[in-house]
């Protein structure tokens, strides 16, 4: 599981292309409750043990493709907002380094997110 963060900081899971935000417990919290990101649309949940992260159950099937760039794109700004917050480095070098080894499809998902004011 990468370690991704929605626009509220809440936590984003990412399991075979597509993320989901986290919904709740079972009774005795052995479970996280996971529904997709798209939740109006979208039916599909997944459950997974709050220990290990393994999914051990899918309900339902997505109603939208898989996203595989929004991830990746979404781990990088992730990961660059980490990195500007915790370091002094110039925001420049951070940005380059942080998109160095991404690909193009998500270097665009990452322009539109600047361009367009938008942030995950």
């Amino acid at each position: 599981m990468s370690q991704m963060k929605s626009i509220r900081g809440r936590e984003i899971f990412t399991h075979d292309g597509y993320m989901y935000i986290f919904d709740a417990f079972n009774f005795n919290k052995t479970r996280k409750f996971w529904r997709c990101r798209y939740k109006n649309d979208c039916s599909c949940c997944i459950h997974t043990s709050t220990e290990t992260s393994e999914v051990l159950k899918i309900l339902n099937d997505h109603s939208h493709d898989s996203e595989a760039a929004l991830i990746e794109a979404n781990e990088a700004i992730t990961y660059m907002k980490q990195r500007a917050k915790d370091s002094l480095e110039p925001t420049s070098s951070v940005i380059n380094e942080c998109t160095s080894g991404i690909s193009q499809v998500a270097k665009v998902h990452n322009f539109y997110f600047d361009y367009f004011g938008m942030s995950n």
